[in-house]
C-alpha cells in the first residue's frame, strides 16, 4: 500500500490536531533520510531525520496571503530515547557548485556568506534568471547539509538535503506558481 506518516501536534496552537498523509523518504546516507509530505492543503513539511542519533530538524511551510511563512522545528522519533534537538547551524559561505536537477534543468548555487546565497538558472525554465536569497543551513553529518530558503521571484520555499560526499541531493519545492499550489519532491 501507499506509505503514510501520522503526525500530531503535541503542544501550542493546534494541540491535538492529527492526520495520516502520504510521504516520500530518501536515504542519502546510512540512517539519514530526507522526508517530505503535504500535511494539509497549505502546509508542507520537509525534514532531515538522523535515525541513529534520533535528531530531526524540520521546516514547516505555510501558504499565506503574504507568501510563504517558514518555521524551523525539531521533532521526536518515537523509537529514539533522545530528546528532540536541532542539527547545528552551519555556514556554506564560500561554497559554489552546479546542481543538476534533471537532464534539462540545472542551477548554479553560490553561497556568498553564512546568510546569503545566489542561484542562477543554467538550464531549464529559469535559464538566465538569478536571485540572491537568505538561506538557513544545518549540519546533519560530515558532508551532509539540510537547508532552506524562500524565493522572491516565485512564491516558493526550497528545502534540500545535500550529500556533498556522494555528489547528490534531494529537495522539496512548496509554494504557489501561477495561482496553483505546488508541492514536489
Amino acid at each position: 500500500g501507499e506509505k503514510e506518516v501520522r503526525w500530531e501536534i503535541m503542544q501550542g496552537p493546534g494541540k491535538g490536531d492529527t492526520a495520516a498523509v502520504p510521504y516520500e523518504a530518501f536515504e542519502l546516507a546510512p540512517q539519514i533520510f530526507f522526508i517530505s509530505f503535504l500535511a494539509r492543503e497549505k502546509e508542507s513539511i520537509a525534514m532531515a531525520a538522523d535515525l541513529a542519533k534520533g535528531v530531526v530538524t524540520l521546516v514547516q511551510g505555510f501558504i499565506t496571503a503574504n507568501g510563504i511563512q517558514s518555521n524551523l522545528l525539531s521533532a521526536h522519533i518515537e523509537e529514539a530515547e533522545t530528546q528532540p534537538a536541532f542539527h547545528p547551524p552551519f555556514s556554506l559561505g564560500g561554497t559554489r557548485f552546479l546542481n543538476v536537477y534533471a537532464e534539462n534543468v540545472a542551477y548554479e548555487h553560490i553561497y556568498l556568506t553564512s546568510v546569503y546565497g545566489t542561484w542562477l538558472g543554467v538550464r531549464g525554465p529559469q535559464s538566465g534568471q538569478a536571485d540572491t536569497e537568505e538561506y538557513h543551513a544545518y549540519k546533519v553529518a560530515d558532508g551532509l547539509y539540510f537547508l532552506y530558503w524562500n524565493e522572491k521571484i516565485l512564491t516558493t520555499q526550497m528545502t534540500f538535503l545535500f550529500n556533498f560526499l556522494k555528489g547528490c541531493c534531494v529537495g522539496q519545492v512548496f509554494g504557489v506558481v501561477e495561482s496553483s499550489r505546488v508541492h514536489n519532491t
